[in-house]
């Protein structure tokens, strides 16, 4: 059920044990917001723990300073009841992992906190009526900082009625800004809003070093990595669209590739955005083997074509102008079929 901020509050103020968790791949929006939620409530002296589903990627290690993010054990059975799950980033519990098991078997009440259009029709997860789900919904935020900040404004009189207003710590402000930064791109994306620029004042103000942190999250590349973006950057192609001078800009990455330099999934990450700087390209896409076989699609529009439509199709999601999939199959085969999606809704 459609949940406001105010009434997340009270939610939050009447739990007690707390476990939160944002998607598989956790990036910098989710991990952000769950230290600074994390960081929050154990000031409000709540019983809360971290629990994702998959690995804390290395360039946001630095986040984690106390240590308090914990990768789920399958193997462990030992869950006991607790009051309250809060779901970071994603109103899809199919990307929570195993996570969302341990939610449906062990949690009284279920909080989502996210910014994704709805899955709807045969996209949509089937979820039991019995669960108690609460959802803060946003589509208009740029992240997951900026609600929990609105959020914290708002409802401090029922989290933390001893104090006058909402009381920033370093280590909520670090998963804020981190957050905000993370998913507007640096304030490049077309979500970025007046409130998001207003915060990051807020929280400089504060005495958050925003050089240090984009060398933390930003300047993590190894010379090799740098290679591998400059053969990736080589092969990029362009398929016009409706007959203009318009295109769809996508490049390929083999697991082989990755392999030769040594890279991750996630140092491959922003390699989507050097497409963004393509002078006609309208849609940027990249794919991705991944370690498993599978290939990850990242689709990303300038802000005048709809992306997430396409995504949908192929059991993914997002924003509108930032989306993507998992899909089983050949590389190429992928490739053709979205290629072939994205020119038919274009």
């Amino acid at each position: 059920m459609d949940t406001t901020l105010p009434e997340a509050g009270r939610l939050l103020a009447n739990s007690q044990s707390i476990v939160i968790s944002t998607h598989v791949m956790p990036d910098g929006d989710g991990l952000g917001a769950e230290i600074a939620l994390y960081h929050y409530l154990k000031r409000l002296g709540k019983n809360v723990r971290i629990v994702n589903p998959d690995e804390v990627p290395p360039r946001y290690r630095f986040l984690d300073k106390t240590g308090c993010i914990e990768l789920i054990d399958s193997r462990r059975g030992d869950w006991s009841r607790f009051d309250l799950a809060i779901v970071m980033d994603t109103n899809d519990p199919r990307r929570l992992g195993a996570m969302w098991g341990i939610f449906e078997k062990h949690a009284d009440d279920i909080l989502v906190f996210d910014h994704h259009p709805q899955l709807e029709g045969v996209h949509a997860p089937s979820l039991p009526n019995t669960l108690k789900i609460h959802e803060v919904m946003d589509v208009k935020s740029s992240s997951i900082g900026e609600l929990l900040y609105r959020l914290f404004h708002q409802a401090h009189d029922l989290l933390d009625p001893s104090a006058s207003a909402f009381r920033l710590s370093p280590e909520i402000a670090l998963g804020l800004y981190v957050s905000i930064i993370t998913d507007t791109n640096s304030f490049r994306y077309s979500r970025t809003t007046a409130l998001s620029h207003r915060i990051a004042a807020d929280l400089i103000d504060f005495g958050l070093q925003p050089e240090e942190i984009y060398q933390n999250v930003y300047s993590t590349k190894a010379v090799d990595h740098l290679r591998l973006i400059g053969e990736v950057l080589s092969k990029v192609s362009e398929t016009p669209f409706n007959g203009s001078e318009k295109t769809i800009a996508w490049v390929e990455i083999p697991k082989a590739l990755r392999v030769k330099y040594g890279a991750s999934s996630d140092d491959t990450q922003s390699i989507v955005n050097f497409l963004l700087l393509i002078k006609n390209a309208e849609i940027l896409v990249l794919l991705r083997e991944e370690d498993d076989g599978r290939i990850k699609a990242s689709l990303k529009s300038k802000g005048t074509r709809k992306v997430s439509d396409v995504a949908q199709e192929f059991g993914g999601g997002g924003h509108d102008f930032a989306a993507g999939f998992t899909a089983s199959g050949r590389l190429a085969d992928v490739r053709d079929k979205l290629l072939a999606k994205l020119k038919e809704s274009l």
